[in-house]
């Protein structure tokens, strides 16, 4: 009888599943099951780990669960008094572990995003950052950022940027910062007076590296673009030129004897008409035929000759 008791006992005791809560424990979150707060040991292990108790607390802040309280979860999860015994410490504080994000590595990251997005060549720009003198709390895992410039900004003269800081894929934070760009590139400049009406020389020019922020939206970079044309008016030495500042020389006067072309593929038609208009390089002009005074429009060539399709 005594070894039969024996062996019923030894039997029961392999049924049970045994639950040791711990003291002290410190825990990812966000939220907490007996797993994160015990051993456990018996045949119902892995199901009695997984019974949740709730949520974790806050970052580097710590929450108190009493073993009546797990005991009453483990319950309701369905285990009965006899298949699981809850043992141990009557109170667990449960720590909930951290990381720091500082100032540092919230500029490094909005940087590296900037310099990605930016439109201008990166290393004739210079980037001014403003970010918050702050340490943020977070919970543990795999940080990452993700930042969004106001709708209108364009990478040029002062924006701001809005950081959402994610852990495990989860927004945690969010971090408004600004930023203030300038970058550099050529433009074409007055290397001396030009008198209004002048013709502009290649002498009369130099290709400068400008604030892109300080350049009017007209502003021209290649000289040939400017050589040949005629000024409005004077422009002065180390003026930025644009395109307002300049026309195209007129090529045909009013009532002038033109030369007329037609034709293409190796035949050429010329003719003589008279222009009823002043008429620039590029521009069309009406015109007279000499003999039969019809009228019809051409376009002026560099050297004077009108161009009818």
């Amino acid at each position: 009888m005594l070894l039969i008791a024996c062996i019923m006992n030894a039997a029961t005791a392999d049924s049970v599943t045994r639950v040791t809560l711990k003291p002290e424990v410190h825990v990812a979150g966000p939220k907490l099951t007996v797993g994160d707060i015990a051993d456990i040991q018996g045949p119902q292990r892995e199901a009695v780990a997984n019974v949740e108790l709730g949520f974790a607390a806050l970052p580097n802040q710590s929450r108190n669960l009493q073993a009546s309280l797990v005991q009453s979860q483990i319950r309701q999860a369905g285990f009965s008094e006899t298949d699981v015994i809850v043992g141990g410490a009557a109170l667990v504080c449960a720590m909930t572990r951290s990381q720091v994000i500082n100032k540092t590595a919230i500029e490094a990251s909005l940087r590296e995003f900037i310099e990605q997005e930016l439109p201008w060549d990166v290393a004739t720009a210079t980037i001014d950052l403003q970010v918050p003198s702050l340490e943020l709390v977070l919970p543990e895992g795999a940080v990452e950022f993700s930042w969004r410039p106001s709708p209108d900004y364009r990478y040029l003269g002062h924006g701001a940027f809005r950081g959402e800081i994610k852990v495990n894929g989860v927004t945690c934070k969010t971090v408004m910062c600004r930023a203030s760009i300038e970058a550099y590139g050529p433009v074409l400049v007055a290397q001396r007076s030009i008198p209004r009406g002048q013709i502009v020389s290649p002498t009369d020019l130099v290709v400068e590296q400008r604030a892109l922020s300080t350049l009017p939206r007209d502003a021209l970079v290649d000289p040939e673009e400017a050589v040949g044309l005629i000024t409005v008016k004077t422009v002065f030495p180390d003026q930025i030129i644009t395109r307002r500042l300049l026309t195209a020389r007129t090529v045909v006067r009013k009532n002038q004897i033109v030369t007329v072309e037609t034709g293409g593929s190796g035949l050429v038609v010329r003719t003589r008409a008279k222009a009823l208009a002043d008429g620039k390089e590029g521009s069309l002009v009406l015109c007279e035929n000499l003999d039969s005074k019809e009228q019809f429009m051409g376009e002026v060539r560099k050297d004077g000759t009108i161009r009818v399709q």
